[in-house]
């Protein structure tokens, strides 16, 4: 547990910087980040192709396929995202859902190395049956004693191995392998194909999503801000990323039609009183002229205070406890 504890803040102070390193454009660069695993999707399933594709008879379904389970998956991701979703969360869906792909596709391209093959001077991709037919055996084996005469035709030359053989005979699988080894054989790769694919598109999708995901608690009155989010430690200019979670707020704060409001900052108990409270002040100070500036709130009567470590949400003697209670707290007031 302790170690998963870590990667998710690993996890999540890397994502925090790349929302700094993106500043204002955060909101833009995951959206299309997002438009583009969605039309990715959207391409496979319409056109069926892929480059990755498994070289089956059934074409191109098994691209649709993944597509189209893909697509589900982002609308679900979407939806949850305008609920209840936290970036924890989706950072949680990314890196399973990427570590199934992951090896999914270690799976996938073993089968497609060893289950294809090409013909010499033919650009075309077949898929080798599990299991040689009777006559087939014979003829590798060099047994060709009751063996019908179109199974022999191939060549003054016995072939070498069943890809030489298919090659030479016509290019027929059932001629070579049982028909339902041959099936068996492109189920495999169709089923590793779209277990592979599926959570690479989630995976990718899901990390947008945790990038551009706002970390606010949202009660009928109060917003509650992470102060890790929108300041670096013991610092009161916002953060570049910090955008990201302050204009959702200011959407908020639209939609409702709110025309006062206070904007409360809270520290944890590190330091001295007067140092904490002066620090919670300048904080909530930052985030009301920000959104002083925004459209649709210059004129909305907005009170700061800095309570300083007055009031923690979590105990001060662990590091995730002082995490949350560095806050901002606006309560709304229409």
């Amino acid at each position: 547990m302790d170690l998963f504890k870590e990667l998710f803040q690993v996890s999540d102070e890397i994502r925090r910087n790349m929302l700094d390193s993106l500043g204002p454009l955060a909101p833009m660069v995951t959206a299309g980040g997002q438009i583009l695993m969605a039309a990715i999707a959207f391409i496979a399933l319409a056109s069926g192709w892929s480059f990755w594709a498994p070289p089956t008879e059934l074409r191109n379904y098994p691209v649709r396929m993944a597509g189209l389970i893909a697509g589900v998956g982002l609308v679900a991701l979407y939806v949850w995202s305008k609920n209840e979703g936290t970036p924890i969360d989706f950072l949680l869906v990314a890196g399973v859902a990427i570590i199934i792909g992951a090896i999914a596709g270690t799976v996938y391209f073993y089968r497609w190395t060893s289950l294809s093959f090409k013909c010499e001077d033919d650009p075309a991709r077949y898929v080798r049956g599990l299991q040689l037919t009777e006559n087939a055996s014979k003829v590798l084996a060099g047994n060709i004693k009751d063996v019908p005469s179109d199974y022999i035709s191939i060549g003054e030359s016995r072939p070498t191995n069943e890809r030489d053989y298919f090659c030479r005979s016509g290019k027929v699988s059932d001629r070579i392998w049982e028909h339902e080894s041959h099936v068996r054989a492109q189920m495999r790769l169709v089923t590793s194909y779209v277990i592979f694919m599926v959570p690479i598109v989630i995976g990718l999708a899901s990390a947008g999503i945790a990038l551009s995901q706002p970390e606010i608690k949202v009660g009928d009155r109060i917003l509650s801000l992470p102060g890790d989010v929108l300041f670096d430690l013991d610092k009161y200019d916002l953060r570049p990323g910090a955008v990201v979670t302050l204009e959702e707020v200011a959407k908020i704060m639209r939609k409702r039609k709110v025309t006062a409001a206070r904007i409360e900052g809270h520290t944890d108990s590190t330091g001295k009183d007067a140092y904490n409270k002066d620090l919670s002040k300048r904080r909530a100070e930052a985030v009301k002229d920000w959104l002083a500036r925004q459209d649709g709130l210059s004129n909305v009567k907005f009170t700061t205070d800095g309570r300083g470590a007055t009031q923690p949400v979590e105990s001060n003697d662990t590091p995730e406890g002082r995490a949350k209670n560095r806050r901002v707290t606006i309560v709304l007031d229409k």
